[in-house]
């Protein structure tokens, strides 16, 4: 028996097939993937068991205006049994009747929340391609501005060079002279200075004065005296 007959097989039919092999124990018990595999291991037979995957229910579109004449053919029902004197029916409807109104509030919100995601994914994608536009835009002239601008620069460079070079050896030249201009200017101020002092030193103050006047009178008196 091949690996794909024992899948087609039911579980009571494995089950009764697994009592054939003395080494299989607790079939009873087992799944149907279990009872593949544990028949498989007792012939010696390699066995891949590939499970299914289960299908997805597709959800079914309901728009409001479908919700909507539902609602509207559920009334007439309504008033029909209303007439009628049903009273379940009429219970039965309503509740009905109510829920569907529920459900369209409900679709009419999602619809605006996948209004909004459209619009705001619409708006990124022409920000984006602006974007991608200006930069497409601005790199020519970027690129044709870098290129000007370097010759300019080589051609300044010798130039700049040049002066660098001619300004060197003038200041090497009047940096002599600019020496010897300050040591000669410092000498006349350090001989200004000592002049100056001595002179104040010579001149006598007005104190000195009055006192060499007092000496004297004081010299003068005594010799009267005298």
């Amino acid at each position: 028996m091949e690996e794909k007959d024992l899948t087609k097989m039911t579980v009571t039919k494995l089950k009764e097939e697994a009592k054939k092999y003395t080494s299989i124990h607790g079939a009873t018990a087992m799944k149907k993937e279990e009872l593949i595999r544990a028949i498989a291991d007792a012939r010696g037979e390699p066995i891949d068991i590939k499970k299914k995957k289960p299908k997805k229910k597709k959800k079914k579109v309901v728009s409001i205006a479908d919700v909507k004449k539902q609602i509207k053919a559920l009334r007439e029902k309504k008033e029909e049994a209303r007439k009628a004197k049903d009273g379940k029916t009429v219970d039965r409807l309503r509740k009905k009747i109510k829920k569907l109104k529920r459900d369209t509030r409900k679709f009419a919100k999602e619809e605006s929340e996948i209004a909004a995601e459209k619009k705001t994914a619409a708006e990124k994608k022409a920000a984006t391609e602006d974007k991608t536009a200006a930069e497409k835009k601005t790199a020519p002239e970027d690129k044709a501005a870098t290129e000007d601008k370097t010759p300019a620069e080589k051609k300044t460079a010798p130039e700049d060079k040049a002066a660098t070079e001619d300004k060197t050896p003038a200041e090497k030249k009047t940096a002599p002279e600019k020496k010897a201009t300050a040591e000669k200017k410092t000498a006349a101020e350090d001989k200004a200075a000592t002049e100056k002092k001595a002179a104040a030193k010579d001149t006598p103050t007005a104190e000195g004065k009055a006192a060499a006047k007092d000496k004297a009178e004081a010299e003068s008196k005594k010799e009267e005296k005298v």
